[in-house]
């Protein structure tokens, strides 16, 4: 990645891979096909892999289970996925918790 003129490098995965104990990714996802693509190639990079298939059970999981990482469809029934990021900042057990939103929507279908 290059920031104005200067090359920035991360330490790529294998920083994260072999962590004692493994980091906890909670991926909140709906779709069973693209939640199990996703979590085997979370879980064969060492990461522990917690699921939940809609917005509130993602936010009762990620309470419950204290993840280091969220993962959120942002297209997710019951609540979506800024619904749940919002919670999840409301929440002092999970307000600092790094989140990351993932969606397949077009940007054209938001145009009107």
């Amino acid at each position: 990645m290059v920031v104005m003129g200067e090359e920035f490098m991360s330490d790529g995965p294998d920083a994260f891979v072999g962590a004692e104990p493994p980091l906890r990714i909670l991926q909140i996802e709906d779709d069973p096909d693209i939640a199990a693509m996703y979590a085997l190639g979370m879980e064969m990079q060492g990461f522990e892999v917690l699921r939940a298939a809609d917005g509130l059970a993602g936010v009762q999981v990620a309470s419950a289970s204290g993840p280091d990482l969220v993962v959120i469809d942002v297209g997710l029934p019951f609540l979506d996925g800024l619904q749940v990021l919002a919670r999840l900042r409301q929440d002092p057990r999970t307000a600092r918790v790094p989140a990351l939103l993932l969606t397949a929507f077009n940007p054209s279908d938001y145009r009107q």
